[in-house]
């Protein structure tokens, strides 16, 4: 099981000056290409998410080829790597099943995630995984994209992740100081949007303040809930100005499972100066 048999990778063309593949397999698994895209994807609350050239959207197609599994269930799951590091994991809740002209279900299953960018160039790769173990299905070439992108300007942004831990839910949230507080229950606000959203475990979850006012703002960490997690989530927060990562980031932290639902982690304070 797990055919990756369509890939795309979608981001601003306009603002796009070079896009070069790595050498190709001699058998490709996945189609890449970039094109023009304008979000029309939602936050979890519903409302549009904004576009923003910092944030690439990764669209692939996974094909079950197992017999032996049922074609209404995703066993597996599938891991985008950003610049050889930063992984973004889609296990089931994020896999859409795709249905035949009568509404049946097929072994065809369809994904989407938002992957943020960083600074001028930046290396995507895909792999098919299988549970249990993480056995390598199928994997795609490493795209490189480079551009003059907005990541590398904006005044701070932040991340968190908690690999290891799918079924907590952790919530990031930035705040400035004239009372604005950007997380997934308001993600755009005081010129702060929340670029990557995660409610299905792992991270990364990314936060862009975007006025180039002087401000001070606080990174925050909600353990929002552990959907029955009865053990330790570990996680971590990057924090950034002008694209320049602090010397202390990143922050680490663990909450216990009866942190779910109580103060936020209080990760730093940081005052950005035009």
């Amino acid at each position: 099981m797990g055919r990756l048999s369509v890939l795309s990778i979608s981001a601003a063309a306009v603002l796009l000056t070079g896009c070069e593949p790595a050498e190709p397999l001699p058998n490709p698994m996945a189609d890449i290409e970039i094109t023009g895209f304008a979000s029309g994807q939602l936050y979890p609350d519903g409302s549009t998410i904004p576009y923003e050239d910092r944030v690439i959207i990764v669209h692939g197609t996974v094909t079950d080829t197992d017999p032996l599994n049922s074609p209404d269930t995703w066993d597996g799951y599938v891991e985008i790597v950003r610049n050889k590091s930063e992984s973004y994991v889609l296990s089931e809740p994020e896999m859409q099943q795709v249905l035949d002209d009568e509404g049946a279900g097929t072994a065809r299953w369809e994904f989407f995630r938002r992957v943020r960018l960083f600074n001028s160039w930046n290396t995507v790769e895909i792999y098919v995984r299988a549970f249990p173990g993480g056995t390598v299905l199928e994997y795609s070439p490493v795209v490189s994209l480079s551009g003059e992108w907005s990541a590398g300007h904006d005044p701070v942004m932040c991340s968190v992740e908690w690999p290891g831990s799918d079924l907590a839910n952790l919530n990031l949230h930035l705040a400035d100081d004239l009372g604005n507080d950007c997380s997934e229950d308001d993600p755009n606000i005081g010129g702060m949007i929340l670029d990557v959203p995660d409610s299905y475990g792992y991270g990364p979850e990314y936060i862009t303040a975007t006025e180039t006012r002087r401000a001070t703002y606080r990174v925050l960490v909600e353990y929002a809930d552990g959907n029955g997690l009865d053990s330790p989530v570990n996680c971590k927060v990057h924090v950034y100005v002008r694209g320049a990562e602090l010397s202390q980031s990143p922050y680490r932290h663990t909450f216990q499972p009866d942190d779910v639902g109580g103060d936020p982690w209080e990760v730093t304070e940081v005052t950005y100066y035009p």
